[in-house]
């Protein structure tokens, strides 16, 4: 045998390269760019390990350890492992509290306040994920006060973009949220983000639209609007999200929603009644689909639905 071929394999073997983020990485359209963009440069190192640093990361919204966890899955799957370091102090009890594992610490998971604990969940854990969006989402003592009648219609609507997945040639959803206090001039927020890695609505939209004669959508922010357009479903006939009470609550809210599939980025601020019409495009195309719920915990109002007793002053 080379001995000298045998050792240097050895020492190979060890090797991992290092990537940086740098800057604010948060719910908004730089954070979800920044890790597209390092998710890209990882892929195409070929590297087998890698580490993914956040030293000079000046912070890091915890909801987003769904986009990492579903990253960190698709590298694996194409045979590159990645773990992540260099959180502050802070941010690292909290991720590994909101049970993000990923280094040798484990910690309890805490259901209660502030977290919405990182899962993720095969496609067929449809009753798993509804569970979850009530008891760690809704059933949150800081969530607005709603009726029980609108709890089932907004977990059908939150389900609609889990149930999107089984259209996009995945294996997970991964899932992560974090109540954020009130601090400076800004609200109290509890931003719930979904991500799954596969086919994006680009590619899932014209491709039915394609099976049915109907002339292509142009954009990859078009394919995203049209998707979340009231009426739409998740089913195959359409392919579109069934997001349309959601949006209307988050309207009275004053919420907000962003979705991001490939390079496409689609924005709707409920306290302005109003998409981005700014910012579409990313520079780096996403593999998959990445979509940030953000609930306004200031919001003192009650909701119900029509059909409901109208003793809530939130009527939709």
């Amino acid at each position: 045998m080379d001995y000298k071929k045998e050792y240097f394999c050895k020492i190979q073997k060890y090797i991992t390269m290092e990537f940086y983020l740098e800057g604010n990485i948060r719910s908004n359209k730089l954070g979800y760019e920044s890790l597209a963009v390092c998710y890209h440069r990882i892929i195409y190192s070929k590297e087998k390990k890698v580490v993914l640093r956040f030293d000079k990361a000046l912070s890091f919204d915890v909801n987003l350890a769904a986009v990492l966890g579903a990253i960190f899955h698709h590298l694996k799957v194409n045979g590159i492992e990645c773990i992540a370091k260099g959180f502050d102090s802070e941010t690292q009890k909290t991720l590994i509290r909101n049970g993000f594992h990923f280094s040798e610490n484990k910690a309890s998971i805490k259901s209660s306040e502030p977290y919405v604990c990182y899962q993720q969940f095969r496609l067929d854990s449809s009753d798993s994920f509804k569970k979850y969006v009530t008891d760690q989402l809704l059933n949150k003592d800081s969530f607005p006060k709603h009726s029980d009648g609108l709890k089932k219609e907004m977990v059908k609507n939150i389900f609609e973009i889990f149930e999107n997945a089984n259209h996009g040639d995945c294996s997970h959803v991964f899932t992560c949220g974090h109540h954020y206090p009130q601090y400076a001039n800004n609200r109290s927020r509890l931003d719930f983000t979904i991500v799954d890695i596969g086919r994006t609505f680009f590619h899932n939209i014209n491709k039915h639209r394609l099976r049915n004669n109907i002339s292509q959508i142009l954009s990859p922010y078009d394919s995203i609007d049209w998707a979340v357009q009231k009426g739409n479903t998740t089913k195959i006939e359409t392919g579109g999200l069934g997001l349309g009470l959601l949006l209307e609550f988050l309207d009275l809210n004053k919420g907000r929603m962003q979705i991001l599939s490939g390079k496409g980025f689609w924005e709707y601020d409920g306290e302005a009644r109003a998409k981005n019409e700014e910012e579409k495009t990313i520079k780096s195309e996403f593999p998959g689909s990445i979509i940030n719920i953000e609930f306004n915990l200031d919001d003192t109002n009650s909701y119900s639905l029509t059909s409901e007793k109208k003793e809530f002053s939130g009527i939709f």
